[in-house]
């Protein structure tokens, strides 16, 4: 495994979906903040050296407050968090902490039960293909609408994937796929839709069901479910 793994985790959302005025990735989950907790996955991880965090500036110094609070030596830098995540990740790629990277992981803020082996599957993966994601078969079927709302089309679902996070890329495909977005103000829905703009391949790895994103409050209340049966 590369021995120089670092993770960007961009953390400047408002969680409108959410709702209420504190950021979801700032809400406690069993008296830990969630953002602390996805933190946690890559802090007890070997495999990983640094980890580059991009926040709302009216956030930093508490962020920096609790990653001092719970012992957290692998963020090495809290930057200010751009207009769009697009632009987030495009500054944290020029941190100087991240200058020399074999792997780079990119990883929401919002998803604190990533396992160390998922993690690990990561970063296999994208050494070998130069990109990885993480995914899932849907269990629902899926259909593909037009703007009315009337069905085009059933789609076959094992073709179909909902992609998870860590996605890990070799860093100069990484940082060419940016590149390529910023210049053409094109931002894409994940990480690895760049990647595959800029025509390279990504691999699908098998996702966890428990690696879930916490976007609404009834994600939170799965979030709690999934805690009490970790503890």
């Amino acid at each position: 495994m590369s021995n120089n793994v670092n993770v960007i985790i961009p953390a400047g959302g408002v969680g409108k979906r959410f709702g209420g005025e504190m950021p979801k990735q700032y809400l406690e989950l069993d008296g830990i903040p969630i953002i602390i907790r996805t933190i946690l996955c890559f802090e007890k991880a070997n495999s990983i050296s640094n980890i580059v965090v991009a926040a709302s500036e009216d956030w930093i110094d508490y962020l920096w407050d609790k990653i001092k609070f719970y012992k957290i030596e692998k963020v090495k830098e809290l930057l200010t968090a751009g207009k769009e995540r697009l632009n987030s990740i495009d500054n944290a790629l020029k941190s100087k902490h991240l200058i020399g990277s074999d792997i780079i992981l990119v990883h929401d803020s919002v998803r604190p039960f990533t396992s160390l082996s998922l993690i690990n599957d990561v970063i296999t993966a994208a050494e070998e293909y130069g990109a990885a994601v993480p995914g899932l078969n849907p269990n629902e079927t899926i259909k593909s609408a037009d703007t009315n709302n009337d069905v085009i089309t059933t789609l076959d679902r094992t073709k179909l994937c909902s992609i998870q996070t860590p996605q890990g890329f070799k860093h100069s495909i990484l940082v060419k796929a940016y590149q390529n977005a910023i210049k053409n103000d094109f931002f894409g829905t994940d990480d690895s839709s760049l990647v595959e703009r800029i025509g390279n391949k990504v691999k699908i790895i098998p996702g966890e069901q428990q690696n879930i994103k916490i976007t609404t409050p009834f994600d939170m209340t799965i979030a709690n479910e999934i805690q009490k049966n970790i503890k």
